[in-house]
């Protein structure tokens, strides 16, 4: 996975940015839908995204866009009465949720230069909105002693039994600086000390009353992974391994709050346990599926765990209730075809809030009733793109060349539908980014895009995809360039064998990992694609890591994680060349496009402007194409729409669909 390495400052994020208004161009629930959709509706971000719900359910948060400006919408479903908080075309508003019934959260960052760091930082920060006064603060603005630059100043880990004060980590500003929890003010915005850290503290834990329950560190120096019980008032060592990176990702506290519930990847597989404050003891597995990962665990505002929700084709929940478990299991069965994600439920366990995505909706908002059994639809995500304007998604698996079984999608274009038309097809080979991530059934707005215009897209889950039981994921430890590259070339030769695909018509396309699947794909199997197509694309892996070391400033972990991903113990990383495709350029025969973004913090945009070069000395047909003020993760509509037309542009001329 590649880490944003650098830190994140919020101090330039200022309540000057934001504007608190009564809706006129931003709409209320239930856009109108239009006709046949374009390229802007692909391209742009959905109307409606990150939907949340307030506790008591009269309350509704979404992000919307309007003529390029980006904010929260909070609706009363009582009085039909829309109030907005919009930012200017420079900050990208990320999520939202209620912390309460009477505050709602927008997080939002900002790509800038801070003064004193040699590298851009993605800047975030939090804001609350009181729906009575209808005012708006930046939550830790003003609070003394802060670290100018550093991460997560947004992260909220829980509030007070009044629901008035949150709970939020941030680095105070010293040599040495420690990670420290601070109760903010959500009227105020103001932030006092509630809890000292360490320099190494990665987490902190509250109860419902805000009282501090557990801290957690990780030493990368020492190799220590320890936790910390308050249950006595005081911080208490109750457990501690030694390891180089952290074998437990603690996610939820249990409802009597004496518990962290952490998920463990081990040779069992992907396990949910119990930690006790109390004794340090660690519980047998409470949740697991074999062939399954465990996407996370869905937890209220404190942290306390509703349920477990395993990844997949389409995701499936595990609940600690009997009643909800039952209540979900009928929702999923309204949607067979769709993905059901589970968004937020109301104070009293009677509402659900989902989000509905895949062959039946591109993007769609609806409530359930459990005791009346009623679902209601809120609104669909995107304007003019309806069930009709899908191509369908279906997931399979094929056999790699040496028997292990690779989960996939294809989509199919939008109007073949019959066998005949389903037959030596154009195909977009698309593999995902991370490589610790995975594609699962849902609307993907750059395959739709493909889909729309004729093409079959292939998603394959190589081995390293998370998503599908951690064996799969760990079967590609160590194998970039090689077996996890093979999985993707032979899922193109499985379309073609089953004559799904026309052999002389395939592209490959993919951003982050996905762009360096691309160009290995064009340097070691140059036969297979007609181009290829590489955006944020890391082209020389030791490069890579040197910089990501750099800028960590040697941070053991960092080392650790690389030598982890790549199973070596070469500190210096140079059997990687070997797998990189910037030393193979001589070995491209499609015309490659790389496309990197100016303001990538993630992948440095010197590797796509190295394999460019690299590729015209070798006399090679390569385009290069720079994004202007865009992240590594196509934030804006904008940069969204000029990624889609330069895409389009270069499909057009080299692998043309029908």
């Amino acid at each position: 996975m590649f880490f944003a390495l650098t830190s994140d400052c919020s101090t330039r994020i200022t309540l000057r940015s934001l504007i608190v208004f009564v809706l006129a161009s931003f709409t209320a629930i239930s856009p109108p839908l239009l006709a046949q959709p374009t390229i802007e509706d692909y391209g742009n971000l959905p109307f409606i995204r990150s939907m949340s719900m307030s506790p008591d359910s009269k309350h509704f948060a979404w992000l919307q866009e309007s003529d390029g400006m980006q904010g929260m919408v909070v609706y009363n479903i009582e009085d039909g009465q829309p109030f907005g908080v919009g930012a200017n075309d420079k900050i990208k508003a990320r999520d939202v949720e209620f912390v309460s019934d009477d505050f709602a959260i927008m997080h939002v960052s900002d790509t800038r230069v801070q003064f004193g760091y040699s590298n851009s930082f993605e800047y975030s920060a939090a804001f609350s909105f009181d729906l009575k006064t209808r005012k708006t603060r930046h939550l830790l603005r003003g609070t003394e002693d802060l670290h100018p630059a550093q991460s997560g100043l947004g992260t909220i880990v829980g509030v007070n039994s009044k629901k008035s004060i949150a709970y939020m980590p941030a680095f105070n500003d010293s040599s040495t600086p420690q990670r420290n929890l601070y109760r903010v003010s959500l009227k105020g915005g103001k932030g006092k000390l509630h809890a000292s850290g360490r320099s190494h503290t990665v987490d902190w834990f509250v109860n419902s009353k805000g009282e501090v329950l557990a801290r957690e560190d990780f030493d990368d120096k020492r190799e220590k992974h320890e936790f910390y019980s308050y249950l006595s008032g005081k911080p208490e060592k109750v457990f501690s391994y030694d390891t180089k990176l952290p074998q437990m990702s603690v996610q939820a506290v249990s409802w009597d709050e004496k518990h962290l519930l952490f998920v463990q990847k081990d040779d069992d597989g992907e396990t949910v346990h119990a930690l006790s404050l109390q004794d340090g003891q660690i519980s047998p597995a409470m949740f697991y599926r074999e062939d399954k990962s465990i996407d996370r665990l869905l937890t209220d505002t404190n942290r306390r765990l509703i349920a477990v929700k395993y990844s997949g084709f389409l995701p499936s929940y595990e609940f600690e209730k009997p009643k909800l478990q039952t209540a979900f299991d009928e929702l999923l069965g309204i949607f067979p075809a769709s993905a059901v994600h589970l968004l937020t439920m109301s104070a009293d366990e009677n509402t659900f809030l989902v989000r509905i995505t895949g062959n039946t909706d591109p993007n769609s908002f609806f409530t359930f009733d459990i005791k009346k059994k009623q679902l209601k639809r809120l609104t669909n995500g995107y304007r003019k793109i309806e069930q009709k304007d899908l191509g369908e998604v279906v997931g399979f698996r094929y056999s790699a060349r040496d028997g292990l079984k690779i989960p996939a999608l294809l989509t199919w274009p939008v109007d073949a539908n019959t066998a005949e038309e389903r037959k030596a097809l154009p195909l977009i080979a698309l593999p995902h980014g991370g490589p610790a991530a995975y594609d699962a059934i849902q609307f993907d707005w750059l395959a739709q895009f493909l889909a729309h215009k004729g093409y079959a897209v292939l998603q394959p889950n190589f081995r390293g995809s998370t998503g599908f039981g951690f064996a799969h994921e760990e079967a590609g430890k160590g194998r970039w360039g090689k077996e996890m590259q093979d999985d993707i070339t032979d899922g193109v030769n499985y379309l073609v064998s089953k004559g799904v695909a026309d052999p002389s018509r395939v592209c490959i396309l993919g951003a982050s990992y996905g762009g360096y699947a691309a160009l290995a794909g064009a340097a070691y199997t140059p036969e297979l694609y007609r181009c290829a197509i590489a955006i944020n694309a890391v082209s020389d892996i030791r490069k890579e890591i040197k910089k990501d070391l750099r800028q960590a400033y040697q941070t053991d972990w960092i080392r650790n994680y690389w030598m982890d991903a790549f199973g070596s113990d070469d500190k210096k990383f140079k059997q990687l060349d070997a797998v990189s495709p910037y030393y193979f350029a001589d070995q491209f025969t499609a015309p490659t496009l790389l496309i990197y973004s100016k303001d990538d913090t993630v992948v440095a945009p010197v590797q796509s402007i190295r394999m460019h070069k690299a590729l015209k000395k070798a006399g090679k047909d390569s385009k290069l194409v720079a994004l202007k003020g865009e992240d590594h993760w196509m934030s804006t509509s904008k940069m969204r729409l000029e990624l889609l037309k330069t895409i389009e542009a270069y499909l057009d001329k080299h692998n043309p669909a029908p």
